[in-house]
């Protein structure tokens, strides 16, 4: 029963909006898709830009997948929205596994079909913003640093720390340092709630979050190099001062 209802779910809010042919409304949905199309028709994957002017004030994996979905699908409405809907399904699922591993199976289930159900989410995956790619990569990032601390193996726990650092990559090329601020913030929480002092226990989690920023790294300095003062603007101006 859980099951049906998981697939009636995802077919009725997530892929029926698709064969809809509704325009794009919010605001938002139109400024990301120009964006998208105008890097693509310019073959540029490094700097966004609207109506020719760079548009600095979100990182690029969202344009990224919008980008691949309009070469794919072509310049409609469904292309604009599919990568929003698919990355609202992988919120729910990763969601589920995060539950399952925590707790159990029929938690997980339970857990996933509150997450496609919930209303604010589910909107925002059919309105084309970056917010709700940012629900999978942090979930991972928190289902890779519990791995990380349950595994009793050195060689498994080196094997986690490398994962979450590729999804704490991710999560800053959605939404800057928002992603690693919610996980870290998660988990050392729940590290103190533990009264875990380890140092090892501490390193481990900066170094997830270096490991990430190395990994998002490349990306940011190449749009420094095209805008010069972008790097300033964005973490400083943006994220501090704004």
């Amino acid at each position: 029963l859980q099951l049906l209802a998981l697939v009636a779910t995802v077919t009725l809010v997530y892929i029926y909006p698709l064969t809809l042919s509704t325009p794009l409304i919010e605001p938002d949905e139109g400024l990301h898709a120009t964006i998208s199309q105008e890097m693509l028709e310019r073959g540029d994957w490094v700097l966004p830009t609207f109506r020719g002017e760079p548009f600095l004030d979100k990182p690029i994996l969202y344009f990224w997948a919008q980008m691949v979905s309009l070469r794919i699908f072509g310049m409609t409405e469904q292309a604009v929205r599919l990568p929003g809907l698919l990355f609202g399904v992988l919120g729910a699922i990763s969601t589920a596994a995060l539950a399952a591993r925590l707790f159990d199976g029929a938690t997980g289930r339970i857990a996933c079909l509150a997450a496609l159900t919930m209303f604010i989410p589910a909107v925002l995956a059919q309105a084309a913003v970056h917010d709700v790619a940012l629900v999978p990569f942090t979930n991972l990032a928190m289902l890779a640093l519990w791995e990380m601390e349950q595994s009793a193996s050195r060689a498994r726990r080196c094997l986690w720390l490398i994962f979450a650092a590729l999804i704490f990559g991710l999560t800053i090329l959605t939404k800057g340092l928002l992603g690693p601020a919610i996980v870290v913030a998660g988990f050392a929480g729940w590290l103190l709630l533990k009264k875990t002092t380890s140092v090892a226990v501490w390193a481990r989690l900066f170094a997830t979050v270096a490991g990430g920023a190395v990994v998002a790294s490349p990306w940011f300095i190449a749009v420094e190099f095209r805008v010069p003062g972008y790097l300033y603007y964005y973490f400083v101006e943006r994220h501090i001062l704004g």
